[in-house]
């Protein structure tokens, strides 16, 4: 039907032309730089349905409303892609992380030691213990890091000692430095840190139990733990590292 329609329309344009012509070469005119061939309203409607199809012909009226415009070229757009094709997606840039000011750096931190475990590397920092905790709240953002969490006992426990014995090599003045971790759960009564058992001197915090000091963490915030007696420390309860430990200057923050 689309066929015989297009048939009759090509038909009845060649007549209009051939009209308009014969029409047209009665006029004689001095200008070749311009043409003033106007096509009439029935030549404009069939060389728009043969073009572009039946919505051509509103696009084509100067006075059809902005739906049926928009709709049009929407349908335009439309057509250019390939059915089925899926939409070309553009991955969202990724949030900045935050960045360490010279004034972070300047008398807060510095990498003091790294250990290997396998594929795992762990690097520990000697902090300022006396500064309020929370400056150190997206230590492990701003360093590209994680927190550590022992994989197993003997990651705890090479640690521990390791900050023991070789504390004055490491710029520490006691042997009882904290290893602070964050979102790390801590069980005092059975010597275990992140479910691993360590071999800390005492299944406790400050004193002879937890009464007053909660030594235990239950995964949430900063705790703190180390091999010397007294072995563990929520730290939110003092808001500095060194815990009930004043004279302490550093602690050990460990990453991987």
């Amino acid at each position: 039907m689309k066929f015989i329609i297009k048939t009759l329309l090509s038909i009845l344009l060649l007549v209009e032309l051939i009209t308009f012509s014969i029409s047209n070469a009665k006029k004689s005119t001095r200008s070749h730089s311009k043409s003033n061939l106007k096509l009439t309203s029935t030549m404009k409607k069939a060389l728009n349905f043969m073009k572009f199809g039946t919505f051509a012909e509103s696009h084509s009226n100067a006075k059809m409303s902005k739906k049926q415009y928009d709709f049009v070229e929407e349908s335009r757009v439309l057509s250019v892609n390939m059915p089925g094709q899926a939409p070309i997606r553009v991955a969202p840039k990724p949030s900045p992380q935050p960045k360490i000011s010279d004034a972070d750096i300047q008398g807060l931190f510095s990498l003091n030691k790294e250990f290997i475990f396998g594929h795992k590397k762990v690097s520990c920092y000697r902090i300022n213990a006396t500064v309020d905790y929370m400056r150190y709240m997206n230590f492990d953002q701003k360093l590209g890091k994680k927190w550590w969490k022992p994989s197993n006992s003997l990651e705890g426990n090479t640690i521990i000692s390791f900050y023991k014995q070789n504390y004055a090599q490491q710029g520490l003045q006691t042997g009882y430095t904290w290893i602070i971790t964050y979102g790390v759960e801590t069980k005092p009564y059975q010597r275990m840190v992140n479910g691993k058992v360590l071999n800390t001197d005492a299944p406790y915090g400050w004193g002879q139990s937890d009464n007053g000091m909660p030594g235990g963490s239950r995964g949430k915030g900063f705790s703190a733990f180390r091999q010397w007696a007294c072995s563990y420390c929520y730290v939110p309860q003092f808001r500095k590292f060194h815990c009930w430990d004043t004279s302490l200057k550093y602690a050990i923050m460990c990453l991987e």
